[in-house]
């Protein structure tokens, strides 16, 4: 069995593909799996992947006859993999090649991560120039011992989402929820939390492209068509993202009953000075 899976979700990615899929096929550590998810593109992004799995065995194309959302489609990759360690790689970045080899190695000699992720990452335009703009959160974990004071300091630190194209451990991803909220990646990173440490190594890891930016109205537009959002008027959206943290701390059979007693109220304080300013 392989170690690691990459999974690569695409919706019209054809400008880039060739490129991201090189830089996965390309890494140092070759016992992987690569899965890549085309989510009904209109361009030959399908096209694309599918040349890739006639030529290496290791990739595995799955194509969805309609447009399913962003985060359907994230899921359908963790939900695929058949390896102990996974990572997304989005269908415009490109990854370091020793980005896994090092990371699996990490992962492998430290039993208390559940998730480690580059120190580093780059930011870079269409033509592969960094660029100011994006970079990982300094949401390490380590030394602090209760479950939720990590998901309440990965919720306080966690600006630029690159984090998200950390590895994880598949059996631990697999746990956490996937929902149609503002910020899917904010939940996953810091519900991780409760399950071990999120940690970091020094190295660059990830190339991400600046590619898909939006307008404030595009977006919300985006969010309405996909039911993130409803035109509910007077509730800031944030607030269904503060509500599945805590309904899922709620529910939750791994943490202590201690955890919950002393750190729930702060950690519904930092949740609502974070997301909402209160």
């Amino acid at each position: 069995m392989a170690l690691a899976t990459i999974g690569i979700p695409v919706y019209n990615e054809s400008d880039y593909l060739d490129e991201t899929i090189n830089s996965a096929i390309s890494q140092t550590l070759s016992d992987i799996e690569i899965i890549i998810s085309d989510n009904a593109s209109t361009d030959n992004s399908i096209e694309i992947a599918n040349r890739y799995s006639k030529n290496d065995p290791r990739v595995r194309v799955i194509r969805q006859t309609e447009n399913i959302g962003a985060h359907n489609n994230f899921q359908i990759l963790v939900n695929e993999a058949r390896t102990p360690y996974f990572v997304w790689l989005g269908a415009h970045d490109v990854f370091e090649n020793d980005y896994l080899e090092k990371a699996v190695d990490f992962l492998e000699n430290d039993l208390e991560a559940v998730m480690v992720y580059p120190k580093k990452a780059f930011a870079i335009d269409k033509e592969g120039n960094p660029v100011n703009g994006a970079k990982c959160s300094s949401i390490n974990t380590s030394g602090i011992e209760w479950p939720l004071k990590r998901v309440g300091h990965i919720a306080k630190n966690l600006t630029y989402c690159l984090n998200i194209h950390g590895i994880f451990r598949t059996d631990i991803l697999r746990e956490l929820p996937f929902e149609k909220v503002i910020g899917p990646d904010n939940l996953i990173l810091g519900l991780a939390g409760i399950y071990g440490h999120l940690k970091s190594i020094d190295i660059i890891g990830l190339r991400a492209r600046q590619v898909h930016i939006e307008t404030r109205s595009e977006q919300k537009k985006r969010w309405e068509e996909f039911g993130i959002i409803t035109s509910e008027e007077g509730k800031n959206p944030f607030s269904k993202l503060i509500d599945y943290h805590l309904n899922y701390i709620n529910k939750s059979k791994k943490l202590g009953l201690a955890d919950k007693i002393l750190n729930y109220n702060s950690l519904r304080k930092i949740l609502n000075k974070r997301y909402l300013g209160l």
